[in-house]
């Protein structure tokens, strides 16, 4: 039902963390291959990642980054599974009311005309989630077709509008980066079908397949109808919005992991299993790791049609 593990996963030899589930504050156990990263565990029976993994300088702080993530990534998996038609904005300036503080809005200001600068067209967009509020913003940088052309994707979410814009904005120019980088070993003729690392998924995003999945999703897009706006969103809001929203998330203490002379200076680390929701899927060969109930209720919970029906149809996705 959670899509977190194959099946034959409740019959193996596993070593287990206990961990806190958030809808009745009990302590469970939870597999292990779901917590650590790099992966420890047969790659058939689980599909682990570092999402959902955060530190901060309090309990309270690590945790809502931990939430807003598993938000942003079950958001995302399940618009590009889906091929949501997402409200969209080309000018960031419009896309959120009011005024940014000032590093912000010039650190914006300055990617945003790099692209422009550089004849890349930049699309944002933003994907409806349970958690009123919370900004979740896609970007994509959109070189026009050509051999060798670039296009990559960000994602950011926040309930501040403008650090959402940056954020995905910067993922998009780092996946860019990461894009130059593994170009400079020369052109990429052998990438692995199905993808199984994030290695495979960077070389998978230079060819011609990538960038017109890509560029299909951004050109289903519609003109969104308003501006963002910022509101304060607490911790406790996001847990009872995931909760209502079918999620139940456990959360490991990592805390013990981080060095000594961190921890003493009060910072701590978790790791949230987001079952319930559909995590960003790493390695392609598992289908079952699709949570299905997420993508089907998609288009519902959004706001936003979907030109996808049937998940398997959809090309990788793009994110690193």
């Amino acid at each position: 039902r959670n899509a977190l593990a194959h099946p034959d996963a409740a019959r193996a030899e596993l070593d287990w963390y206990p961990a806190t589930r958030l809808s009745d504050a009990a302590t469970v156990l939870v597999p292990a291959p779901l917590v650590d990263w790099p992966a420890t565990a047969p790659g058939s029976l689980f599909d682990p990642g570092p999402s959902g993994a955060a530190s901060g300088g309090s309990a309270d702080m690590a945790l809502r980054s931990a939430l807003v993530e598993i938000v942003e990534r079950d958001a995302f998996t399940t618009a590009w599974g889906r091929r949501l038609r997402l409200p969209c904005w080309t000018d960031p300036f419009t896309a959120a009311a009011g005024t940014p503080d000032r590093p912000t809005g010039e650190a914006l200001r300055t990617l945003w005309r790099r692209a422009a600068d550089a004849g890349v067209r930049t699309v944002f967009a933003r994907i409806p989630t349970a958690v009123g509020g919370l900004c979740c913003v896609v970007a994509c940088l959109l070189e026009p077709e050509r051999p060798g052309a670039l296009v990559t994707v960000g994602m950011k979410a926040s309930d501040r509008p403008h650090d959402a814009l940056l954020g995905a904005l910067q993922e998009a120019w780092q996946v860019r980066a990461a894009l130059e980088a593994t170009l400079l070993d020369g052109p990429v003729a052998d990438v692995p079908d199905p993808l199984v690392t994030e290695h495979d998924r960077i070389r998978y995003m230079l060819t011609a397949r990538a960038r017109r999945a890509v560029r299909d999703w951004a050109g289903g897009f519609v003109p969104a109808p308003a501006p963002m706006t910022a509101a304060e969103v607490t911790t406790d809001g996001i847990v009872t919005a995931l909760l209502a929203d079918g999620a139940d998330p456990h959360v490991v203490d990592l805390t013990p992991r981080l060095p000594a002379t961190v921890a003493a200076m009060g910072w701590r680390a978790v790791k949230v299993v987001p079952a319930g929701y559909q995590h960003l899927r790493m390695d392609e060969t598992h289908e079952w790791s699709w949570n299905r109930s997420r993508l089907a209720s998609a288009p519902e919970r959004t706001g936003c049609p979907a030109r996808l029906t049937d998940h398997r149809a959809a090309a990788p996705h793009p994110l690193p």
